[in-house]
């Protein structure tokens, strides 16, 4: 029974390292969902209008095409990765 689940828990480590499409820009990954968390939050609270949150919405879609245009070739380079960050400041 030990021997399976620590084969499970093998099979999924290198099913999310080879699947998981984040590990080339985690942090802007992080930025983007909290980014989202925070639009929602603040349209519920009343301190963004529907005009800011949308705004702020295309915004970040920009932001995810621009990561999106870097993972095409499947390698982020630094050159790649510093131009999203400069871009989403």
């Amino acid at each position: 029974m030990r021997k399976l689940l620590l084969l499970l828990i093998v099979f999924c480590f290198f099913y999310i390292s080879a699947f998981g499409g984040d590990a080339e820009m985690p942090l802007i990954n992080k930025r983007q969902k909290i980014q989202q968390h925070r639009i929602h939050e603040g349209v519920e609270r009343g301190s963004l209008t529907k005009r800011e949150a949308k705004n702020l919405r295309k915004g970040e879609q920009r932001l995810k095409n621009n990561v999106m245009k870097a993972k095409e070739d499947g390698k982020v380079t630094n050159e790649e990765r510093k131009k999203v960050n400069k871009r989403r400041k």
